[in-house]
């Protein structure tokens, strides 16, 4: 980073070990970049890194950049999709649906809230002491006592009355809102289409009046819940958060958390299936849970392969348990790092760079992994024996058995399943 320099790596030979310890010095205790933009772990223990491979197989793997910047004219305006009444997403952009300017919503009403959306003003007659109830905003708007007071303005009987002036809300929401807290409820709509729930919880947020349509939240949401985990619908976790629904919201923050990628460099947005999800209406609390569990597990599953590396490098510990046999060790040893080198993973766990692909992806390279054992067929049938029948008085062509065991051998699915982290 500008303005702050960082220690190089140092190597040490170690004659008692094989390969190059590598000490990894990080100048600063968050993630860092190198002069190539790379961002850097922060190292707590030592590594083993080998000169015989070169470390280049994520040069051009996104999994290992975090998600760029974007100016904020480019912001990838990831919206939930909309969803008609079948559930099947569009497109379509959401339009002003209402028949008129101006809605009378009580014939005593003595507030005219005025609402100007998309250069239109919509002009709604309502019960003052009802908004000061329902919402402790409007209240305050309408305390003449506040510095928040709404001025005068003339009604169309030219009846004088407070103006409450609003903007940007969702005209139809806002009416309907303003249904349900006017004891319309004949008008109260049974269903609202994805798009037009976010938008009824935006208003609801904005002005803290949620609970007001707690008798109709909880059947407005609930023909959603079913669509919360499919991707489009990950604003479901903000409007839960307004209505107070809980409905396969732990579902969703556990999936985002194992399908998504590291936040951007700008911060707004993380990458889910290829593409950009807008964090703007992901509430910052359930944001930081995703993000935090995202990294806990990206950092178990590689902390796990580089001890099970370590493992078969250390001649003095585990890996006796397992086998004591220099010769299967290596082939066992030289066999995994070939296979990690082909998954693209060997940077990972031979350097300190940083995973910012989704846990998923993660895992499903990890689970390519394997290694080689001396009674592997692929290893036998390149020693060829013969055999000399006595019965019938000729030789047999023979592949030769091998009689060595070990853990290596007869542990090798437990190995391999602890390797790959399937239980973390």
């Amino acid at each position: 980073m500008a303005g702050k320099k960082k220690k190089k790596p140092g190597l040490n030979r170690n004659n008692n070990t094989r390969g190059y310890e590598v000490l990894a010095t990080i100048s600063e205790s968050t993630l860092d970049e190198d002069a190539s933009g790379v961002d850097v772990e922060e190292a707590s223990s030592s590594l083993q890194r080998h000169p015989d491979f070169i470390v280049d197989d994520a040069a051009d793997d996104p999994n290992f950049r975090r998600p760029p910047s974007i100016e904020t004219s480019e912001s990838p305006s990831y919206e939930a999709s909309i969803a008609d009444g079948n559930g099947e997403p569009n497109s379509e952009s959401v339009e002003f649906a209402a028949e008129k300017e101006a809605y009378v919503l009580s014939a005593t009403g003595d507030v005219l809230v005025k609402l100007l959306f998309n250069n239109v003003e919509i002009r709604y007659l309502v019960i003052g002491h009802i908004l000061r109830v329902v919402s402790p905003i409007w209240e305050k708007c309408l305390d003449p006592n506040s510095p928040f007071k709404s001025e005068k303005a003339l009604y169309d009987n030219g009846e004088e009355m407070l103006a409450l002036h609003l903007e940007d809300d969702d005209p139809d929401c806002l009416l309907n809102l303003f249904r349900c807290t006017h004891f319309q409820y004949a008008d109260v709509p049974k269903s609202f289409k994805f798009h037009q729930l976010k938008s009824l919880a935006m208003i609801c947020d904005k002005y803290d009046c949620a609970k007001v349509l707690k008798p109709w939240s909880d059947s407005w949401l609930a023909p959603w819940e079913g669509f919360a985990l499919t991707p489009g619908y990950e604003h479901w976790l903000f409007v839960t958060k307004v209505f107070g629904y809980t409905g396969e919201v732990e579902k969703l923050i556990s999936l985002l958390a194992n399908s998504s990628s590291s936040l951007s460099a700008c911060g707004s947005y993380l990458q889910r299936d290829g593409r950009n999800l807008d964090v703007d209406m992901i509430p910052e609390l359930i944001l930081g849970r995703i993000i935090a569990e995202r990294e806990r597990i990206v950092k178990a599953l590689t902390e796990n392969v580089r001890q099970h590396v370590d493992l078969f490098l250390d001649s003095k510990s585990e890996n006796l348990d397992w086998c004591s046999n220099e010769a299967c060790v290596g082939l066992a040893y030289g066999s995994l790092v070939r296979s990690i080198k082909k998954s693209g993973l060997w940077v990972l766990f031979s350097t300190h760079r940083v995973w910012h692909g989704s846990v998923k992806d993660l895992r499903e390279k990890l689970n390519s992994l394997n290694y080689v054992t001396m009674t592997d067929q692929v290893i036998s049938s390149n020693f060829i024996g013969t055999h000399y029948d006595s019965y019938y008085g000729r030789s047999n062509t023979v592949t030769p058995s091998c009689n060595h065991s070990c853990k290596l051998i007869t542990n090798k699915t437990t190995i391999l399943s602890d390797l790959k982290g399937q239980m973390i």
